[in-house]
């Protein structure tokens, strides 16, 4: 069942209150999970949204209004569902987010595997998807199957590298106290996609940011300046990767030396 837009259009994305994709799911689960695999990774799951490359929306039209969704709304709230992204509809968005994550974190959990959660970027446009705000972040951080919550700090084109580790910074924050008040693990998405030349320095800027925070679970997506994604490869990725690897190898060093000082306090 694919989601279909407030226009009545169905899009390229399956419906999260479908019966059948979520019985799909939990049919990909159980074969996940009789792997070696020790995490499942439910990365950004969200309504349908159209954006750029930079995930940044283009477009206002919203999703999902599919049989099932607006059965589902009629049920929950005693009326049919707007045309129009009201309060009341992106309440219904979010409950279907965090219902469905619950239900499905739970399945892995029974399995003895962890679940992590990566979201989208926390922008001023939250209100375009259903999991990119920071009061749905908390939602999300509440179940109890929920092992690790993570961000990709906000990058957008052009920023300078100072400016970039202060969001950095500021997200860093705002992840660690989140996930320290939920019991769980936090970790920061450092890009390495798209970047321009002569900007590769915003990579370890944005990694030490991170770091200095206090968040020790630091990811680089992707591998080697995303050297083999034509779409989306860094212009000198090379530098990239070299620049990534270097602030990694800081960061670890740092964290090692402040172990054995803390180990020799005691």
């Amino acid at each position: 069942q694919a989601q279909v837009n407030n226009f009545e259009k169905p899009v390229v994305a399956s419906c999260p209150n479908h019966t059948s994709f979520k019985d799909y799911l939990k049919r990909w689960l159980d074969f996940v999970c009789g792997t070696n695999a020790e995490t499942v990774l439910w990365y950004e799951p969200q309504f349908f949204q159209e954006t750029d490359t930079l995930g940044k929306s283009i477009s206002t039209n919203w999703c999902c209004r599919c049989a099932s969704c607006q059965r589902l709304f009629r049920k929950n709230y005693g009326h049919l569902m707007p045309s129009s992204l009201t309060p009341t509809v992106q309440n219904f968005r979010q409950t279907s987010m965090v219902n469905l994550l619950s239900e499905l974190s739970m399945r892995v959990t029974d399995r003895g595997k962890r679940n992590a959660v990566k979201f989208p970027s926390i922008t001023s446009q939250a209100i375009d998807n259903s999991v990119g705000n920071w009061e749905t972040l908390d939602k999300i951080a509440e179940i109890s199957e929920i092992d690790e919550i993570s961000l990709e700090p906000v990058w957008e084109k052009g920023i300078q590298p100072s400016e970039l580790a202060k969001t950095c910074r500021r997200t860093s924050q705002h992840l660690l106290e989140t996930a320290n008040r939920h019991g769980k693990e936090a970790q920061i998405w450092i890009r390495n996609y798209l970047i321009e030349k002569n900007t590769e320095e915003s990579v370890p800027e944005a990694t030490f940011a991170a770091f200095n925070e206090g968040i020790r679970n630091i990811f680089a997506i992707s591998f080697k300046g995303t050297r083999d994604m034509s779409g989306l490869r860094s212009e000198d990725w090379q530098r990239v990767w070299t620049m990534q690897t270097n602030a990694f190898a800081e960061c670890h060093e740092k964290a090692t030396m402040n172990e054995m000082i803390k180990a020799m306090k005691y």
